[in-house]
């Protein structure tokens, strides 16, 4: 038996990102002493081993959750349509209020400070994510609410008590995860929008709110003129001076353009927003996302349906569902188009299908892509991102072969593995050479 059995941990080493694997054909059988060829094993090397394996071994026998905050949390006071109206009759109007109407506004705005303030009390202290602290916030947001409306229909106004309104509306649906304030939310912002034009952070908060209930078109339309009015409005200040174009904020603006393409599957229009992203970032740090955005949306030609489902694959992986990983690798194979695509998908595949235990259908599978790689002269991949797969092919032959030695004492079949690892240039070549040697070595000598 071979004196020293050492199988080498397969480390993946996986990116983002599978289809009929190509098999080494098997010549016919002449005689008794046919040349068999291992999946995974080019009959070229194999017929190599079978000549050192005849004079060196003898014959061997084989062998989505539910929140509980939405359970529990105070039903939100409705809004009324009636605050609109004073709203748009504001909005046509000379802009003032008699005095004790705006002193009565005040007041009612004043209410919504004790909350507020408790609130903020409320984060410092951390108490936030307790059930009890989840449940105080809904409670203080909900006064808040009610005292600033008492306080718009006084006063329609007050600019500063409707911008703390639509926050606290906005508060409502991002602390407490209430899918019916995010829809309230967006009605306040909406109105806010109309009346207020020149704010660009109320088009980004209302983008925001879109963005959370995944209504794609309404989302980007604001994000767009979130950007827009920022560019109409940044040098309206009363010093020239101040005048200074902020080129992280409109970054901000473009990537989230970009990602709401993503979601919507437009490839052309997230690959150009994210050039114009490019193009004002700043810091190395966004730079290099957006970069890794772009390559992303082209892994597969802009097949972004394929790039989502790849990164689902890779995570369902990474979460030990090797079944199920094995087989959306393999159904996504088929629904690439570009050949760098299916080449990682067929690495994946083989990589799970070995960790399912299908190791000579893993060493099949990566033989064919290893095959169809471009090699320079010292048979090295012309492009780097390849030599991961040699790595994990070679690996796996001299995993196949240590196995073969040992538990299913097979000397010849794992002389052809441990041939085919040494015949490719991989992190651990000289290794395959030395336990090639070695185990021809000790098999002439009967051992």
């Amino acid at each position: 038996m071979h004196a020293s059995i050492r199988i080498l941990l397969l480390v993946s080493l996986f990116v983002a990102g599978c289809s009929g694997s190509r098999h080494a054909s098997r010549p016919a059988q002449t005689d008794l002493d046919m040349l068999v060829v291992p999946a995974g094993v080019d009959s070229t090397v194999a017929a190599y081993a079978d000549s050192l394996s005849k004079a060196s071994f003898v014959s061997i026998p084989d062998q989505e959750q539910a929140s509980e905050v939405r359970e529990e949390a105070v039903t939100w006071t409705a809004y009324s349509d009636t605050l609109w109206e004073f709203l748009e009759l504001a909005a046509d109007s000379s802009g003032q209020v008699d005095p004790v109407a705006a002193e009565s506004a005040l007041r009612a705005a004043n209410q919504a400070a004790g909350p507020l303030n408790q609130l903020i009390q409320l984060a410092r202290a951390g108490d936030l994510d307790s059930k009890e602290g989840t449940n105080r916030q809904t409670v203080l947001l909900n006064q808040a609410q009610q005292a600033l409306e008492q306080s718009i229909r006084l006063n329609p106004f007050d600019e500063q008590t409707q911008s703390v309104l639509a926050r606290v509306y906005t508060a409502q649906a991002q602390r407490l995860g209430k899918a019916d304030a995010y829809e309230e939310s967006i009605q306040v912002l909406e109105k806010l929008t109309r009346l207020r034009p020149d704010q660009h952070a109320l088009f980004l908060a209302l983008a925001n709110n879109y963005y959370q209930t995944k209504r794609w078109a309404p989302a980007l339309q604001n994000y767009q003129l979130a950007e827009q009015v920022y560019l109409d409005t940044y040098d309206l200040v009363p010093d020239p001076a101040d005048a200074v174009l902020d080129s992280m904020l409109l970054f901000q603006y473009v990537v989230r353009q970009a990602d709401v393409h993503v979601w919507r599957r437009d490839a052309p229009s997230a690959r150009s927003a994210y050039e114009r992203a490019l193009a004002l970032a700043s810091i190395p740090e966004d730079v290099d996302f957006v970069k890794g955005e772009l390559q992303w949306i082209s892994w597969d030609n802009g097949n972004i349906a394929a790039s989502f489902a790849r990164d689902s694959l890779v995570q369902l992986e990474q979460d030990g569902d090797l079944s199920g990983a094995e087989r959306g690798f393999g159904r996504l194979l088929g629904q690439l188009s570009t050949q760098p695509a299916r080449d990682e998908m067929e690495w994946r595949l083989a990589a799970v299908q070995y960790k399912n235990g299908n190791g000579d259908e893993a060493a099949s599978r990566l033989l064919g892509l290893v095959q169809r790689t471009p090699v320079d002269a010292a048979g090295v991949p012309v492009d780097s991102l390849y030599t991961r797969y040699f790595d994990t092919f070679g690996t796996i032959c001299f995993n196949q072969a240590m196995i073969y030695l040992g538990e299913r004492r097979d000397n010849r079949t794992a002389l052809k593995y441990l041939e085919q690892a040494a015949s490719i240039p991989w992190k651990d070549r000289p290794r395959a050479y030395l336990e090639s040697a070695e185990a021809a070595a000790q098999q002439r000598h009967g051992r």
